[in-house]
């Protein structure tokens, strides 16, 4: 793959609701990690970070994900839920 044939296919990616999903999940990652190193006094480092927000956050995360992202594809459900 050329570099044109690359930067055709770079939107479809950014474009795709996984990626959209790596990038908010890498996002509070990063927002934990912050915090985690500002208690500790130290930098935590992104690993140590994404491991312990995994297994405090994680599930959770990812299930209010899944929940908003099917409301978002069908807002009835949202006017149904609060009826």
């Amino acid at each position: 793959m050329n570099s044109g044939q690359a930067k055709r296919c770079r939107p479809r990616v950014e474009e795709s609701w996984i990626y959209r999903e790596f990038r908010a999940m890498r996002e509070e990652i990063e927002k934990h990690k912050s915090l985690e190193s500002e208690k500790a006094g130290y930098e935590i480092g992104f690993e140590q970070a994404l491991v312990d927000w995994i297994k405090r956050y994680g599930r959770d995360w990812w299930q209010w994900r899944r929940k908003t992202r099917k409301q978002e594809q069908d807002p009835r459900k949202e006017s149904q839920n609060q009826n």
